[in-house]
């Protein structure tokens, strides 16, 4: 994790095929501008639980938050509202395509 600049991205997304369910990724973006994994995880469904669950084991393994400036990203609120409780850096980007 020192190799990588200190920008989180969370998102999710649909699993349509033998395994169905949500993949729940975590990216992070390394010294040569890559792509960086640093978490996935397969759940049932998007929702408030599964997002608590897969954040806590998230900020429990990269460490110290505050120590390393982390800065999450997401496009969706219900990840920023859960990462507001720790007071961290949050940019939230919220698109509606309608």
């Amino acid at each position: 994790m020192d190799e990588c600049r200190p920008i989180i991205s969370l998102d999710a997304c649909h699993l349509r095929g033998f395994l169905k369910g949500q993949l729940l990724a975590a990216v992070g973006i390394d010294g040569n501008d890559g792509m960086y994994p640093i978490a996935f995880a397969v759940c049932e469904g998007e929702n408030k639980d599964t997002w608590s669950w897969f954040l806590e084991l998230l900020l429990a393994d990269i460490g110290p938050v505050r120590e390393r400036g982390w800065t999450f990203i997401s496009d969706q609120q219900k990840v920023c509202n859960y990462l507001c409780k720790f007071n961290l850096t949050i940019c939230c980007i919220i698109f509606n395509l309608k």
